[in-house]
């Protein structure tokens, strides 16, 4: 079973915009490498209770966020929309003083990682993705139709009910949106690893298209999941494959700092083997090239 949560070094709000944003920071904040864990639909920093305590003892800073009218964070009054949210997140890495970072989201989540990666290829070294979709078809009609009905229902009662209304906005989020392009994907430089399980309630399909789109996509697919890979009992092998998938593709630095010394990522042939196997066969090349 894979490891509870830490305690935060620290937590608070931080304003972006019109609103502010629950953080919890984990790790040690002079390590080389940060980690920003965006949640889904509907949840909050909680659904990565597994990965922070074993990501920050890999030696990465861990950041997580809760995106706006989600968990303690605030609304706000902007549209609540996927660029909205990805802008929210990277200003919340300005707040924080983080020049660089890795985004590791889970469903939405993943789909901001995406779309960081897409606005400011300056700030994402690389991204991790567990169940994203660039067009609300992506998911199945059996995980879209509940979201369909309930929608127009909450924007109904939406206009006496603030809970209602918030409702709403947030399974706009799945209804409405996204609306990304397989083109904007190709323009995405950074590695990105695109996690999914093998009863995802996102289109096997679609995931292969979306890792095919990018020019370092790569697509990791658990046998047996569901689209809940973070949690149990999928949780310990998901940290194994994006921990792997890390190691492989970000440059080792000894420090930050004046002196700090960076030594390139390893070749892919060295990962492999030091990573002993398994971890190079979920991997394979782009299918449409």
């Amino acid at each position: 079973m894979a490891q509870q949560t830490i305690e935060p070094r620290e937590s608070g709000y931080l304003q972006t915009g019109d609103t502010y944003l629950y953080y919890r920071d984990y790790g040690d904040n002079a390590a080389p490498h940060t980690l920003l864990l965006l949640h889904g639909n509907g949840e909050d920093w909680r659904c990565f209770e597994r990965q922070i305590g074993p990501f920050a003892a890999a030696g990465y800073r861990v950041v997580t966020l809760d995106s706006r009218g989600h968990g303690a964070s605030k609304r706000g009054k902007l549209p609540m929309t996927p660029q909205q949210l990805a802008a929210d997140a990277l200003d919340a890495l300005e707040g924080l003083g983080i020049a660089k970072a890795v985004p590791v989201g889970f469903s939405d989540g993943g789909n901001l990682a995406l779309l960081m990666a897409a606005m400011r290829p300056d700030v994402v070294e690389a991204l991790v993705a567990a169940g994203p979709n660039l067009v609300p078809a992506g998911a199945k009609l059996s995980a879209q139709l509940p979201c369909e009905l309930g929608y127009p229902l909450c924007r109904l009662l939406g206009r006496w009910s603030p809970q209602a209304a918030l409702r709403a906005d947030v399974l706009g989020l799945m209804v409405d949106q996204p609306q990304l392009s397989f083109e904007a994907l190709s323009a995405i430089a950074a590695p990105a690893l695109i996690l999914g399980g093998e009863h995802d309630m996102i289109r096997a399909g679609h995931l292969r298209h979306i890792a095919a789109a990018l020019p370092c996509g790569r697509l990791s697919v658990l046998a047996g999941a569901s689209h809940f890979v973070f949690g149990e009992p999928w949780a310990e092998e998901t940290n194994r494959r994006v921990l792997g998938f890390l190691a492989q593709v970000l440059p080792r630095k000894k420090a930050v700092g004046p002196g700090a010394e960076t030594v390139p990522a390893p070749a892919a042939a060295d990962a492999e083997e030091a990573e002993a196997g398994p971890l190079a066969e979920v991997f394979f090349e782009n299918p449409l090239t």
